[in-house]
């Protein structure tokens, strides 16, 4: 028989695990307010950490036992038999296809564009037409995807990160999209 596994005898573990993850998580991270103590994701140790101060009856537990709380990295292989699947949560691969959403007058400004373009077409020798447009600032993070870049830290399996496809070197950076363009007739 052996002796009973930390799960038997603390049923809370799998509770107080999964709590931490999703406090952890992508969308709470997306919910704070301000970045004074930043987690996105969470490492074994951090998980580790927690229940043994969440649950003062345990006296150690290691990080294997805590990983074997989670999914299996890969569910194929003989050693995810190990794996409880208790908590849903796991390494995500990476993702960066963050789309952004288009604007609510976008159809109201292509249309005056459109408008302005046809006059100037009409009214050749009297126009100059100019094109010069400054857009909002746009937030640029840190966090960014590139082939360097490996997630090592553990989230929810609905609730994973998805990154923006950018590279800055330095957080808080704003981006100012901007361009100035001479149009000139075909005719």
């Amino acid at each position: 028989m052996g002796r009973p596994s930390i799960r038997s005898r603390f049923p809370e573990i799998t509770t107080v695990v999964k709590e931490f993850i999703s406090q952890h998580s992508a969308a709470a991270h997306n919910r704070r307010r301000e970045d004074t103590a930043y987690y996105h994701g969470v490492h074994i140790e951090q998980i580790r950490r927690h229940v043994l101060s969440r649950i003062p009856e345990i006296q150690r537990i290691s990080k294997s036992t805590i990983r074997h709380l989670l999914l299996p990295p890969q569910k194929n292989r003989k050693a995810a038999k190990r794996y409880g699947g208790l908590v849903a949560a796991k390494i995500p691969p990476k993702k960066n296809d963050l789309m952004l959403s288009e604007h609510k007058d976008f159809h109201f400004t292509c249309a005056q564009v459109n408008y302005v373009s046809e006059l100037s077409e009409m009214l050749v020798d009297e126009t100059v037409a100019l094109s010069a447009d400054n857009k909002n600032k746009l937030n640029v993070g840190t966090l960014a995807l590139s082939r360097y870049f490996n997630i090592g830290k553990f989230f929810m399996t609905d609730d994973q990160p998805n990154y923006p496809d950018h590279d800055f070197p330095y957080n808080g950076a704003k981006l100012i999209p901007a361009g100035n363009l001479l149009l000139k007739s075909r005719f």
